[in-house]
Formats: C-alpha cells, sequence, structure tokens
C-alpha cells in the first residue's frame, strides 16, 4: 500500500503536469513564448512573457489579446495582494473567456488522437482536483458529482468492483431524500466528513481519519494492543472513554500552556513551496515544450519516444468506451 506522503507527492506532480499542460496550451492560444523558450532566446528568464507576444499563428485581435492579458495579469496581482476573494476572482467575466479559448482550442485538436489522449488526461486530473476540494470543504453535492464523474474511468480500466460498488453508493445516496431526509441534511451540512479544527480546508474523509487515528491510538503506547486485552468490555471501555480522555488532555493542555496549534496558512501556500513548485513546474514544461501532445497530427503517438500506436489502441476513447460499459450494466444485477 503507497504511504500518504507518497500519495501527495503523486497528486503534486499530476498537478504541475496539469499546470504545465494549460501554460503549453494559453501559449498556442495567445501566442505567448513559454519561460523556457523566452530563456533560450534572451539568456535569462527575468523576461514578462507579454513583450514577446506574437499573433500571427492566433486568431485573436492583438488589442484584444493585450486587454485580456493585462486585465489578468491585475486580477492575479490583486488576488495574491488579497484584495479580492477567491469567488469574486472565479466570477469575472475573464475566467469565462479564457475557458471559452480553451474549449475552443481542444474541439479544434478533436480529430488529433495525441491530443485527445492528453486532454482526457486533463480532465481526470480536474476530476481528482474537485473530489479534493469536495472532501476538504465538505461540500456533498460535489463529492457526489465527482465519484459520478470516475465512473467511466474506472469501467474503462477494468475496474469492476470499484464500479459497482460506486454506483450501489450513488443510488443509496441519491434516495436518501425519500428515505432518510434527516441523514440528507446532516450530510449537506458537510457532516460527510470529519474536521479536527475549524479551518475552512480542513475536511478529512471517515476512513482517513479511522485508521491514521483511532487504529494509531490502538496501537500505540497505551492502546489496546500493548497488554490490555481485546475482550469485547475492554473494547467497549476504551472506546467509550475516548471523549472524556480527550477532554482531559485538553484541560492539562491549557493548565500547563502547552498548546498544539496550527499556522492559518496552508502549508503548500508558503513562499518555500511556491517557489520550489515554480522551479518542478519550469522542469516538467521544458521537457513538454519540446515534445508538445498539441501538435496537429492524427496518429496516436507516444510523446517521449515517437512510437505510434496502431489502429487496435482505443486508450484516447476511454471515457467513451467506460459510458458504453455503464450503459451495459444497466439493469443488470
Amino acid at each position: 500500500m503507497t504511504s500518504g506522503k507518497a500519495i501527495a507527492r503523486a497528486v503534486r506532480a499530476h498537478f504541475l503536469i496539469d499546470t504545465a499542460l494549460t501554460s503549453i496550451i494559453l501559449s498556442h492560444i495567445y501566442g505567448i513564448p513559454l519561460p523556457d523558450e523566452i530563456e533560450n532566446e534572451t539568456g535569462t528568464n527575468d523576461i514578462n512573457p507579454a513583450n514577446y507576444i506574437n499573433t500571427d499563428n492566433t486568431d485573436i485581435n492583438a488589442e484584444d489579446l493585450s486587454d485580456e492579458l493585462h486585465e489578468a495579469d491585475a486580477m492575479l496581482d490583486e488576488l495574491l495582494k488579497g484584495d479580492i476573494s477567491v469567488e469574486k476572482a472565479c466570477d469575472n467575466v475573464l475566467i469565462d473567456q479564457i475557458k471559452s479559448r480553451i474549449d475552443n482550442f481542444r474541439e479544434s485538436h478533436k480529430s488529433f488522437r495525441t491530443s485527445q489522449l492528453w486532454f482526457q488526461y486533463m480532465d481526470m486530473i480536474d476530476i481528482l482536483r474537485r473530489f479534493i476540494k469536495a472532501e476538504r470543504t465538505g461540500n456533498w453535492e460535489l463529492h457526489l458529482q465527482t465519484v459520478k464523474d470516475m465512473l467511466p474511468y474506472l469501467a474503462a480500466s477494468g475496474h469492476n468492483l470499484y464500479v459497482k460498488s460506486s454506483r450501489v453508493y450513488l443510488q443509496q445516496m441519491e434516495n436518501l431524500k425519500t428515505t432518510h431526509p434527516e441523514v440528507l441534511a446532516f450530510l449537506q451540512s458537510g457532516h460527510h466528513v470529519i474536521r479536527r479544527s475549524d479551518k475552512f480546508w480542513a475536511g478529512l474523509s471517515s476512513d482517513l481519519v479511522i485508521e491514521q487515528v483511532l487504529m494509531r491510538s490502538l496501537k500505540t503506547t497505551g492502546g489496546m494492543t500493548r497488554g490490555r486485552g481485546m475482550s469485547e468490555g475492554q473494547r467497549a471501555q476504551w472506546i467509550l472513554s475516548m471523549p472524556d480522555c480527550a477532554e482531559m488532555n485538553n484541560a492539562l493542555q491549557e493548565f500547563t500552556g502547552v498548546n498544539y496549534g496550527t499556522s492559518d496558512q496552508h502549508k503548500e501556500g508558503g513562499e518555500s513551496r511556491r517557489s520550489r513548485d515554480c522551479q518542478d513546474l519550469k522542469t516538467f514544461l521544458s521537457f513538454l515544450i519540446s515534445r508538445s501532445p498539441f501538435v496537429e497530427e492524427t496518429s496516436l503517438r507516444n510523446i517521449e519516444t515517437g512510437v505510434s500506436a496502431d489502429k487496435f489502441v482505443n486508450v484516447d476513447n476511454s471515457k467513451e468506451l467506460g459510458i458504453k460499459i455503464l450503459k451495459s450494466m444497466d439493469g443488470k444485477k
């Protein structure tokens, strides 16, 4: 089983790759060279890419492009300074304009199989990002939607047990509005996750808390596996005494002045982490720039080796295949 730290590193890598791919797409759309390309041309990366705009290969009016870039730059500065909220930034019409241009770019590359494969990868990363957001913020509706969005990919990859279990889970949760409306209201209020603090981005999945908190305390010093025994009475006594032990622990911390606390700033939002992300992002960009998957070719190609797949390989249509598999499962036990 992969450890939590390894999973966190893998998720971070996927997010950085997604950012690099999005940067390449925006570079194509707006005619802006990427930082690595500017560095190769000028010998320095301390250059504003906006000074190197080239609209020869774009369908965008140069004046409109310049206005969009300056508006985006100003909005980013305000967001980083805290002058505007994330919600206000996301509601800005500029975001919709950029999304629309990306959608048009994807549509124009619909017939190119290599591009479609990487677009599909980006969609999967988006599902992962939204699922993490749902768990961290306790967003019940987003949780159900992301689980539903995962189903085609799980089916196409042959994870049949995950597909069956997830479908049953979604059906049961959809029926809560008629079978147990009070439970549905409880879940919609953010209680499908567990919180150990009152911070907004602090929701934890119940199985994670059981494994890392309850099971760890059970197996460490003072736990049941350290000589107390595992009879039914001992288990009940140990579990029922946990709330009182927690209260006593908090009281002793307050009495001694030794309290456990964390910063309001997430560790991934610190200056050192952002600097490291920027450097690692440049590493991914330097690899992908010369191997861009968004080329106008109909074959399905490995961007590293250049080997092309034959006509029997259909990995670039995983979502469509997964949807067909899900439809074939309808009405079956």
